[in-house]
């Protein structure tokens, strides 16, 4: 059994957090959800709420699901399929594994990237810039040696000569080799 499953199920503990989650949620007809209006959230949004001293800080939404499915079974999660991570309305919630929540997330389109529509040198960790891409792209010479013709690391050119990073260069020089253009 879960420490956190211990706190939520002590009896002055789960009085304490049903009143505490009655307080600070508002019902938002617009969506159906029922929202975590106190300002701790957890650094992803998910509202969070304090127990005892040995836990620290729950997640709302897990405290919820505790509250009327008893124990999160190891390895579990709890889901949203509102997608909104202050809801706590149980009709919202269910249990999935990791797996299932990274499928859930990328059908949706919910997954995060720092570098999400960023291309090439407006990326913050470019180690190079188009015009190196765009060499290491065309040259003829082996890898090894395009690398340190470049000053760059092999994986680098392998990540380019691959497709792997700097497609929007790749992408661009194929299309205007293909149209006549020629570099």
């Amino acid at each position: 059994m879960s420490k956190e499953f211990q706190a939520i199920q002590d009896p002055v503990m789960k009085d304490s957090l049903i009143r505490r989650i009655y307080e600070k949620t508002l019902f938002n007809p617009e969506n159906g959800c029922i929202e975590w209006t106190a300002k701790a959230v957890h650094n992803k949004g998910y509202g969070k709420i304090s127990s005892s001293r040995d836990i620290g800080p729950l997640r709302v939404h897990r405290v919820v699901w505790v509250l009327n499915n008893g124990e999160i079974p190891e390895g579990l999660f709890v889901m949203h399929s509102c997608d909104n991570p202050k809801c706590c309305n149980i009709e919202h919630l269910s249990l999935g594994t990791n797996l299932e929540n990274m499928e859930d997330m990328s059908n949706k389109g919910r997954h995060f990237s720092p570098f999400k529509g960023r291309k090439g040198i407006d990326v913050s960790n470019a180690s190079i810039s188009d015009d190196i891409a765009k060499g290491i792209w065309l040259s003829t010479l082996k890898k090894s040696e395009i690398a340190k013709l470049f000053d760059v690391t092999y994986k680098v050119v392998c990540d380019v000569k691959y497709r792997k990073t700097w497609t929007h260069v790749t992408d661009l020089l194929n299309s205007e080799t293909q149209n006549g253009l020629d570099y």
